[in-house]
C-alpha cells in the first residue's frame, strides 16, 4: 500500500484492541499454535496488549479430546495414499486427503481447511511427498498438544464423568472434588437455557441438541452430569461458556460464543471472533449509505480484506444496513479511491460515530 508522507512504523502496523483479560478457547488455542500465519499474529497480537492471559480445564479436556483426535485420523489417511515417497503437488494431495477424511472430518471442516492453508503456506507450490506431509503433522500435533496458553485456569467442569461417562463417583449431593456440580446443579437452569439457544442452529452442536434437547432438560444431578460426560463435543463449547468469569474477553473462531455471549451473559462477557489483522489507516473515506444520494465524510481507521472499521460522526447508521466505503486504500497499491460494499456489523455503544463494515466474501 502507498503510504502518505510522514506515516510512521507504528502506523503501518496491524491494531489490535486493548483486552484487559484475555480467555483463550479452544478454537483460539488451536490457531495460536498451528493456524494461518494471519491468525496466529492477530493472536499474538492481542495476548501482547492483554494484562491477563486465562484458560479453563475444559478447553484443556477438550483441546486434547478434540485435536488429538483429528491428528490422529488426518496422520492415518495421510498415509493411505500410496507412495509415501514420490513427491506431488500439494494442492493435488490435500484434496485426495480432503475425501479420505469425508464429509464429517473429526474437529469439523473448519479445522480440516485451517490445517491445509497452514501446510499450503509452508509447501507453496513446490512437490512434496506425503513422507514429508506426515514429519510436518507430528510435528504439528507434538507443539500443539503441548503448547496450551493460558496463566489462570478456571474450573467450573472436573469430574470423572469425562473420563468413564457411565461412571460417576459422586454421591448426593456431589463431593467437594466436584466442580461440575456448579453447573449442573447450581446453575442447571441457566445451563439448559443456553443448550437451547444452540439447540437447531447452524451451529456444529445444533441438530443433536435439537434432537436431544429433551433429554438434558430430565435429567438433573448425577444423571446430567453422566449424560454430559457421553457427549462432551456436543456440550462443550457451552460448559466453556459458564467456565469464563465475569469481566473477561472470550477470543474464539467459533460464533457459537457470539450466540451464547448474547443471550445469557451479555453484561459479564465479551466476545472478540477471530479474524485477519487490520491494518491500521487514519486516512479519509466517504460513506452512502443505502438509498441515501448523499456522501457522507468519515475517517477509516482500519481494515482488512474482510472489513473496515469507520469513525463519521455525521453518518446515523444502524446494524444490518447496506453501505458503500470510498477510499483510496481499497485501490490497487492505495493509488485512486475505491468502492466497497458491505454490511454495518457492528456499532460502538460508547461512540456511535465508531462503527465496523463486513464486506462479502469474493
Amino acid at each position: 500500500m502507498m503510504e502518505k508522507k510522514g506515516t510512521t512504523d507504528r502506523a503501518r502496523k496491524e491494531t489490535f484492541p486493548k483486552v484487559p483479560e484475555l480467555f483463550l478457547e479452544t478454537t483460539a488455542q488451536f490457531h495460536r499454535l498451528t493456524g494461518p500465519a494471519s491468525f496466529r499474529e492477530t493472536i499474538e497480537g492481542l495476548m501482547s496488549s492483554a494484562g491477563k492471559v486465562g484458560t479453563s480445564a475444559h478447553v484443556k479436556r477438550e483441546f486434547h479430546y478434540v485435536y488429538g483426535g483429528f491428528f490422529k485420523s488426518l496422520i492415518f489417511n495421510v498415509g493411505r495414499l500410496g507412495d509415501l515417497s514420490r513427491a506431488r503437488n500439494f494442492a493435488d494431495m490435500w484434496s485426495d486427503v480432503e475425501h479420505l477424511m469425508g464429509k464429517r472430518p473429526p474437529g469439523g471442516p473448519k479445522l480440516l481447511s485451517s490445517i491445509g492453508r497452514t501446510l499450503s503456506e509452508q509447501f507453496g507450490k513446490e512437490p512434496v511427498s506425503p513422507k514429508r506431509v506426515l514429519n510436518v503433522l507430528e510435528g504439528l500435533k507434538t507443539r500443539l498438544l503441548g503448547g496450551l496458553k493460558g496463566d489462570f485456569v478456571f474450573d467450573k467442569s472436573s469430574c470423572t464423568v469425562w473420563i468413564n461417562p457411565h461412571i460417576c463417583q459422586c454421591d448426593l449431593p456431589p463431593g467437594s472434588e466436584c466442580r461440575l456440580e456448579e453447573i449442573c446443579i447450581n446453575l442447571r437452569a441457566e445451563f439448559l437455557a443456553s443448550l437451547r439457544t444452540l439447540a437447531g442452529t447452524r451451529c456444529d452442536e445444533g441438530e443433536w441438541l435439537e434432537a436431544n434437547l429433551h433429554l438434558l432438560e430430565a435429567a438433573q444431578g448425577k444423571a446430567l452430569k453422566k449424560l454430559l460426560g457421553d457427549h462432551p463435543g456436543h456440550v462443550g463449547d457451552t460448559v466453556i461458556f459458564w467456565e469464563a468469569p465475569p469481566g473477561w474477553t472470550i477470543l474464539t473462531y467459533d460464533l457459537a460464543f457470539r450466540r451464547l455471549q448474547r443471550s445469557h451473559r451479555s453484561s459479564e462477557l465479551k466476545i472478540f471472533i477471530l479474524r485477519l489483522p487490520r491494518r491500521a489507516s487514519g486516512g479519509k473515506c466517504t460513506i452512502v449509505p443505502a438509498e441515501a444520494a448523499e456522501e457522507i465524510d468519515g475517517v477509516l481507521i482500519d481494515h482488512n480484506s474482510q472489513g473496515a472499521r469507520i469513525r463519521a460522526p455525521k453518518a446515523s447508521v444502524k446494524r444490518r444496513q447496506r453501505v458503500t466505503i470510498k477510499a483510496r486504500e481499497f485501490g490497487r497499491n492505495g493509488t485512486g479511491e475505491k468502492a466497497r460494499e458491505g454490511r454495518i456489523v457492528y456499532i460502538d455503544r460508547a461512540d456511535p460515530s465508531v462503527f465496523a463494515v463486513r464486506f462479502p466474501s469474493k
